[in-house]
């Protein structure tokens, strides 16, 4: 083979292997958006469902077949057409990417848009109860500062949007309940109790009706459970998703660290203190040791417009 020949060979194979690298980023890439975008799966039909994993697998064979034909053309005398191949390969790699990355901007502007909706919602819902404004919101945010704090082998088995959509959502069952009671300054009576205990149970209607929300339906369902098996429904610890667990754990700090009709709101360090107490009892107590280990400067940031003691 002539020098030249050979020259054109390596460049052009190279081109190819560099070409079969960006589909390798693009698949990464596609990974990333499925993981990270789950609460926006296509259950509808089946095809739309699998979908995903068929392009993905596809971007995998991609790679593949840019290595064997980079490979190829970098070591065999076929300069003739390798020149062509080669950049109608780059340049299908180039695309694929592109539209990846176009795709994945589409979704988090879907998912910023049904964010923004869920706000709008949750916001209506709170305007019922004076001392809740903000509430819902605070403990979105407390969720995040915790799964901030995880190590990331514990963070790849949440799924943080998910998790801080279910903290927006948490309470929207109280759109069943009175306003007299939720508004009630002092006790419940026993009846009185049996209505607000209900709206874990009709948030979990209200969003299990959605396709896209029925994992987070779980989650508010069984939020106001207690790991000794006294909660509302009386469900055991090993029945209690941990999302379950850690809404609670936000919850019940935030609850504690703002006013409420019937009393003022406790310090930080109060809070921390009857928390601690209740752990393993109410509360799960891994999560909560983790959550008292936040330093209160990240806690206090996620404040949002709500009556705080100051």
């Amino acid at each position: 083979m002539e020098v030249g020949a050979m020259y054109i060979n390596a460049v052009c194979g190279a081109i190819i292997i560099v070409s079969s690298f960006i589909v390798l980023q693009g698949a990464i890439e596609y990974s990333r958006i499925i993981n990270e975008f789950k609460v926006f799966e296509f259950s509808g039909k089946k095809f739309l469902k699998f979908a995903p994993g068929i392009i993905l697998l596809i971007l995998w064979l991609f790679f593949i077949t840019y290595i064997s034909i980079g490979v190829t053309v970098g070591l065999r005398p076929m300069f003739n057409t390798q020149i062509l191949t080669s950049y109608i390969l780059l340049l299908g790699s180039i695309f694929s990417y592109l539209v990846i990355r176009i795709q994945k901007e589409m979704l988090y502007y879907v998912e910023n848009s049904n964010i923004e909706s869920i706000s709008a919602l949750v916001s209506a819902i709170e305007a019922r109860d004076e001392y809740t404004k903000g509430h819902s919101q605070h403990v979105s945010n407390l969720v995040e500062a915790y799964y901030n704090e995880l190590s990331e082998k514990e963070k790849v088995k949440l799924n943080i949007r998910k998790l801080k959509i279910a903290g927006l959502l948490h309470d929207i069952g109280k759109i069943g309940i009175k306003e007299v009671i939720l508004n009630k300054v002092g006790k419940l009576d026993d009846d009185e109790y049996a209505e607000i205990s209900k709206h874990p149970q009709i948030g979990n209607v209200i969003l299990g009706s959605v396709s896209n929300l029925t994992d987070i339906a779980s989650w508010i369902y069984y939020h106001h459970e207690r790991v000794d098996g006294t909660g509302y429904y009386n469900k055991a610890y090993d029945e209690i998703p941990v999302e379950s667990r850690i809404l609670s754990v936000a919850d019940t700090y935030s609850a504690l660290v703002t006013d409420r009709v019937y009393r003022k709101g406790m310090s930080h360090e109060k809070a921390l203190e009857i928390m601690q107490m209740v752990r393993e009892t109410q509360l799960d107590g891994e999560i909560v040791d983790k959550f008292i280990k936040i330093p209160e400067e990240k806690l206090d940031k996620c404040k949002v417009c709500i009556n705080f003691v100051q």
